[in-house]
């Protein structure tokens, strides 16, 4: 049977019934795809003015990563390694001006030193030098 033929076995009914089974297929294809890119970009744009922030004279970037969390709020966050302290890397990042995610929201920009669990993944990971300071730099916008 070739395909002109398996279309002209189908009566009407059936092709509609194809035709709108994929147009259906398709619109919940997008229905998943389309929300998570754009949260993918706004997370990427909130981001932006934190990852294009100089670095810290003798610090290194270990990694970086921006999400939306269920509330709505958004979080972009570096882990630096490097011997500052916290203060001087609140002042240090305290320079720019980071807009939030949406319109009404506040941002805060905060440092903390990497937790026991987030020093074990980072071992895990084989990215934790020993003797090394490992701090959290982030933004969150809610």
């Amino acid at each position: 049977m070739t395909y002109q033929d398996w279309g002209k076995t189908m009566d009407k009914k059936q092709k509609i019934g194809y035709i709108l089974f994929l147009i259906v297929g398709f619109a919940l294809i997008l229905a998943f795809i389309v929300p998570k890119r754009i949260q993918e970009r706004q997370c990427s744009a909130f981001a932006k003015p934190l990852y294009n922030h100089a670095l810290p004279a003798d610090m290194k970037l270990v990694q970086k990563s921006a999400a939306k969390d269920k509330s709505g709020g958004y979080t972009a966050a570096l882990i630096l390694a490097g011997a500052k302290e916290k203060d001087e890397l609140l002042a240090f990042y305290s320079d720019t001006a980071y807009p939030p995610a949406k319109n009404g929201q506040t941002v805060t920009l905060a440092v903390k030193p990497l937790d026991e669990n987030s020093l074990s993944a980072l071992e895990q990971a084989g990215m934790r030098e020993e003797n090394q300071t490992y701090w959290f730099v982030y933004i969150y916008s809610c």
